[in-house]
């Protein structure tokens, strides 16, 4: 416990001093962000592309970049974007100097981009936590782990639930009768759709390859909508529209916030795991020209001050056990970010190719039994 401590001052002790050098993060133009501090002729700067916005404010310039400039010397630009829209972008210059050195997206762009070629192997030996590491995050053998999990579930209002004496910590509470009309589901194109019906799937006697009886439990639901957006949901929720959806668990402690009556849950699953969850990756890029520098910007991301960061500013689900002890003497810390659960009992998916390559056809019958946004 002492040796997290000290880890834990001495990061925030280089955050400060980081932040005394004159930080002063700016936006240069839409999707774009630039670096703390802008790089000057000569120096070296690591180009990193994230999801933008406040995750990006958090887990890159808060906890990364300016203690990555300050740890390394080498400056960090920040390239806000969705992982499918910047995927394309890799995809776009696969042969030629590509347009980032380190890459951050959720699994199933992930998958695509090491069977495309375009993501760097794991270098150990620049990669001192990898030791740390849970198995769960691995996506595949040799390559970098993920940094977090968004660990996804149930979002119910606790008020309705009780007075209609329903359990949340099951996924056939969204068909129950007693909730008709009050349910919210999205379209298949929202990966929290197809998370929601992966991790369903083998419960009711199908699997990765077989999630027709997941979609036709899911066509038994008596929806009042098909939201097309968080912040949609999270209205209709909040007004008290909505009794019942899938969300993350960040996105219902946000409600939760703001003085909704609502709960989370992790249903259990068949395989004894619980819930359904994505993994934050970030990936050094084949072809960059600071390999070493992308290691180790991935390695500070796995470091116990960044893990601690996701899981109290987010929260997501960390994976590293050197914040065991922590976490153990700070219970609330698990039940912000894991649901109350350990990570290792989080059900992962896995986004193999030939996953990826149905996911057309069972988008359509999801569209067809279902609904669309």
């Amino acid at each position: 416990m002492e040796l997290i401590q000290k880890s834990r001052r001495r990061f925030f002790q280089t955050v400060g001093a980081a932040a005394a050098l004159g930080a002063s993060g700016r936006v240069a133009d839409e999707g774009f962000v630039s670096s703390a501090r802008a790089a000057g002729p000569g120096d070296k700067t690591l180009r990193v592309a994230m999801t933008g916005g406040t995750f990006l404010k958090i887990h890159g310039e808060k906890y990364a970049g300016d203690v990555f400039t300050a740890q390394t010397g080498v400056k960090v630009e920040y390239f806000g974007g969705y992982g499918p829209d910047t995927l394309a972008r890799l995809v776009a210059q696969k042969g030629r100097p590509p347009p980032f050195d380190v890459w951050q997206a959720e699994d199933p762009e992930v998958f695509e981009a090491i069977d495309q070629g375009l993501v760097e192997k794991a270098n150990p030996a620049l990669l001192p936590h990898l030791k740390d590491i849970n198995s769960n995050a691995y996506l595949v053998n040799g390559y970098v782990p993920a940094a977090c999990g968004i660990v996804l579930g149930l979002v119910y209002r606790v008020d309705k639930f009780k007075e209609l004496g329903l359990d949340a910590n099951s996924w056939d509470v969204l068909w129950n009768p007693k909730l008709a009309g009050r349910v919210a589901l999205a379209g298949y194109q929202v990966p929290n759709t197809q998370g929601l019906v992966m991790a369903m799937a083998p419960n009711l006697g199908g699997n990765d390859h077989n999630l027709a009886p997941a979609i036709d439990a899911l066509a038994k639901v008596k929806i009042h909508s098909m939201y097309s957006s968080a912040a949609d949901l999270m209205t209709k929720v909040q007004s008290g529209e909505v009794w019942l959806s899938y969300t993350s668990q960040g996105r219902a402690i946000t409600l939760m916030q703001q003085g909704a009556p609502v709960r989370f849950s992790v249903p259990k699953n068949s395989d004894g795991t619980f819930g359904y969850g994505l993994l934050g990756v970030w990936s050094p890029v084949k072809g960059s020209p600071l390999p070493d520098e992308a290691q180790r910007y991935v390695d500070l991301l796995l470091s116990p001050g960044n893990q601690l960061g996701f899981a109290l500013d987010s929260p997501y689900a960390p994976v590293s056990a050197a914040i065991a002890p922590v976490i153990a003497e700070h219970p609330s810390i698990t039940e912000l970010s894991m649901a109350g659960k350990s990570f290792d009992k989080i059900k992962f998916l896995k986004w193999t190719k030939e996953v990826r390559e149905e996911r057309k056809k069972w988008s359509e019958e999801y569209a067809r039994k279902v609904g669309k946004a």
